[in-house]
């Protein structure tokens, strides 16, 4: 290998390392980059065109999904000069590639939903009157069966509704706002929903800078995060709200750096498997009995509607750490 680019070691996750002048099989020796080791060694068994190959790997215990395609320098004189190999993280789009296909999915199965819904809800509701009536309680035979079909209704409605918030999330109105502002009265909101076994521990920076967002998305991404941490610690636990201000300096000092706040929600619940870190982003995804699964799709969708990023790092048992940074 004659050079790899420092954007490169960060997308492979080879930082830290300087491979230039090995052999690309010992640079990618591991199980993780073996589909990238193979496309390689397939490349230079085939004839010497100019034909790009391409596969997608999941690098990273975030489960980040990475393009890389493969090209073969050619010279004018025919002269096999080695394989370019382009790495792209791709995962913010694949993400949103994906979630936008449900939009109109999602608008559809809303409407479908709720109104015979509405319909079945008013006849039971009638049932419900009729077998009282005329002093004859037959309730012990039917309200049962009637309650476990509102039930159902009530939990196939918050369905729906969380296609309809899903599918009208509306483009940010960016303004200069205070964060740990916003932090604080999302906290307040909810101080009647967090029980008692909970401690809430709030670490917020000093003198830290507005940051353009919408207040009014920003509370509903803290909302849904805040309800997955207390859902996570039926038992109890600690949820932690941290931020910072994180200064990115660039390599080029003729350019402008970029600054982020960052937010974490740390909880000590149940935590989250590996496999299923992968999926809480797609929709529908919930391991949740009351959960819809459009929770952690509505806030990745309002953080790059913000330009800004989220990741989360979960060990069952442990808890969960959702960090997310939002420019200034």
């Amino acid at each position: 290998m004659s050079f790899l680019n420092e954007q490169a070691k960060i997308v492979l996750k080879l930082k830290g390392r300087n491979p230039v002048g090995q052999a690309y099989k010992n640079v990618f020796e591991n199980d993780v980059l073996r589909e990238l080791r193979e496309l390689i060694d397939k490349s230079y068994g085939e004839s010497r065109e100019n034909k790009k190959e391409e596969i997608r790997l999941r690098i990273g215990t975030e489960g980040r999904e990475v393009l890389a395609e493969v090209l073969p320098l050619i010279d004018k004189n025919n002269k096999d000069l080695g394989r370019l190999i382009i790495v792209e993280d791709i995962t913010e789009w694949s993400q949103s590639k994906r979630a936008m296909a449900w939009i109109s999915m999602a608008r559809l199965l809303a409407h479908e939903i709720k109104n015979p819904l509405a319909n079945i809800m008013i006849t039971l509701q009638c049932l419900q009157r009729e077998y009282t009536k005329d002093g004859v309680n037959r309730s012990e035979a039917y309200d049962e069966l009637v309650t476990s079909s509102i039930d159902e209704i009530m939990r196939l409605r918050n369905v729906a509704n969380g296609f309809m918030r899903f599918a009208k999330l509306e483009k940010p109105s960016l303004q200069p706002n205070d964060v740990n502002r916003i932090i604080i009265e999302t906290l307040d909101e909810y101080s009647q929903r967090i029980p008692s076994t909970i401690h809430v521990k709030k670490v917020l920076a000093e003198d830290l800078p507005p940051a353009r967002v919408d207040e009014k998305h920003v509370r509903t991404l803290l909302g849904n995060l805040v309800e997955n941490s207390i859902n996570a610690m039926p038992d109890g636990g600690t949820l932690t709200i941290s931020t910072a201000l994180i200064q990115q300096f660039p390599e080029d000092r003729e350019k402008i750096g970029t600054d982020f706040v960052s937010i974490e929600i740390a909880d000590t619940g149940v935590g989250i498997s590996k496999e299923d870190v992968k999926k809480v982003f797609d929709p529908y995804f919930s391991k949740s009995k009351e959960g819809v699964g459009l929770g952690l799709v509505i806030v990745n969708r309002i953080i790059e509607d913000h330009g800004g990023s989220i990741s989360i790092n979960s060990r069952e048992g442990i808890g969960t750490t959702v960090a997310i940074e939002l420019p200034v």
